[in-house]
């Protein structure tokens, strides 16, 4: 994974950039809302809770915080993104 940011806050709590991924599967909780548009590739993002969804290039989609679940990269992925991260967290992911 390869991440290029392009602006960041000067609160830090507003990221924007470009994120490039190759096949793979990664556990991913979010502690923040992203923004996400593909313009490359494709991926599979499955709650712990849910179905999963198939994203491909030309799909933009929002990815609230609070989901816990898996990211699949099925293609090289590459998209834009842009996180705005709330006042009370410190990291945008993790636990």
């Amino acid at each position: 994974m390869t991440t290029w940011l392009e602006h960041v806050s000067e609160d830090g709590k507003l990221l924007t950039g470009f994120w490039e991924a190759t096949p793979g599967t990664y556990r991913v909780t979010y502690n923040a809302d992203e923004m996400v548009h593909i313009f490359e590739g494709k991926a599979t993002l499955k709650a712990d809770n849910g179905d999963p969804v198939t994203y491909i290039a030309g799909d933009s989609f929002l990815v609230k915080a609070g989901f816990k679940g898996t990211w699949m990269t099925q293609q090289t992925v590459r998209k834009i993104f842009a996180i705005r991260v709330p006042q009370d967290a410190t990291s945008p992911f993790g636990e």
